[in-house]
């Protein structure tokens, strides 16, 4: 059986950590046979309490409770290992949006998640704030290109008017870039936003007319060639897709007139010179708010929806995912990979739960 071969004496230890019984037949190079089966014997996951609501901080504050969040303690059902980190096993106020449906319509919960949080963020009085996901269903895969991709591209052209011949073609070799676009198209459509102008300033070089006259409230253009002086009115919303730098950020922050009830929303940063979770903080960028966040981490997602506290998901085998960690304020990225990465190695070992193994759950 498994000691027919080096390859399968060297899975032994792991089958014998979890005490699993292998069954007649079974042999581990099976694709993703091995790995399944370990998912679903495991003792942890039997062992995992059910989820059960809580009430969220919109909700506590709507009943009128006093009670704010530093002093706030943790409910039932959820330990405090440190200041910042609670252990969950509760159902979050919200969810992580489902992989990969939420990006594609007709439901569109992605899009419609980060409107909600957008609403809850300009009503509680955050002027600038920072949403970010990833720009397509497989972002780690954007170059090689996959169905998901492909179909969400085509998804993309359509709503911005580019589904020719012609114009499909730039979609396709600018798939980051018009995705970004078609994001601001998506959050200009929130209920604080869809009746003032949007600004989608890009920091690419890659020209997005072909898209005008499809944009309704959004503006497209760049800001390394932003609007003259005088253009952006003090109640406008400035969208800066994509800013890498922290020149990027500083000079978006500085758009916007002082004295109105404008908004500078930083949008889908693929990564910043802070090397954190977040964008930079400092000088203007000040008080800059995480108001919607689903970012990859090892083995798993961090997720954040304003107000609600910052979670960390463990996304197992069969790609389902599992709250394993919330942190009331900003976590630190090494903080959250160190949750989902210990969770994930206790309970499938170190092999068994990654994505890019190939024939034991490469199922991008």
């Amino acid at each position: 059986m498994i000691a027919s071969s080096s390859r399968s004496r060297s899975l032994v230890p792991s089958a014998m950590a979890f005490a699993i019984p292998l069954p007649q037949g079974f042999h581990p190079l099976h694709r993703n046979q091995c790995r399944l089966f370990l998912c679903r014997q495991s003792p942890s996951i039997a062992s995992i309490p059910s989820y059960r609501p809580r009430q969220s901080a919109v909700s506590a504050q709507e009943n009128g409770s006093s009670q704010t969040s530093s002093e706030k303690t943790a409910p039932e059902g959820i330990t405090a290992s440190s200041e910042n980190h609670m252990e969950s096993s509760l159902a979050p106020a919200v969810s992580m949006p489902k992989l990969y449906d939420a990006w594609f319509e007709p439901d569109h919960e992605l899009a419609s998640q980060a409107c909600c949080a957008v609403d809850r963020a300009y009503s509680s009085g955050v002027r600038k704030m920072e949403l970010q996901w990833p720009t397509v269903p497989n972002l780690e895969e954007i170059e090689a290109g996959t169905k998901l991709n492909f179909e969400f591209g085509k998804q993309v052209s359509r709503n911005l008017g580019m589904a020719t011949q012609s114009d499909y073609p730039l979609i396709k070799r600018y798939l980051a870039q018009f995705c970004n676009l078609y994001w601001a198209k998506r959050i200009a459509s929130c209920e604080s936003f869809r009746d003032r102008t949007v600004w989608a300033l890009s920091c690419d070089d890659v020209s997005k007319n072909r898209a005008e006259g499809y944009l309704e409230n959004v503006r497209p253009g760049s800001v390394r060639n932003p609007p003259k002086k005088g253009e952006i009115g003090k109640d406008d919303v400035v969208m800066i897709l994509d800013p890498r730098d922290t020149s990027a950020w500083v000079k978006g922050a500085k758009l916007l007139p002082q004295g109105g009830e404008g908004v500078v929303v930083f949008l889908n940063s693929q990564f910043n010179e802070t090397y954190g979770l977040t964008g930079p903080r400092n000088g203007v960028l000040k008080g800059t708010e995480p108001v919607y966040f689903l970012k990859r981490v090892t083995r798993g997602y961090v997720f954040r929806s304003f107000p609600e506290p910052w979670l960390a998901y463990l996304e197992k085998p069969d790609m389902s995912v599992e709250v394993v960690g919330e942190f009331e304020k900003l976590p630190k990225l090494s903080e959250i990979a160190k949750v989902v990465r210990e969770v994930s190695n206790n309970r499938y070992g170190g092999f068994y739960n990654d994505r890019y193994v190939r024939g034991f759950g490469g199922r991008l």
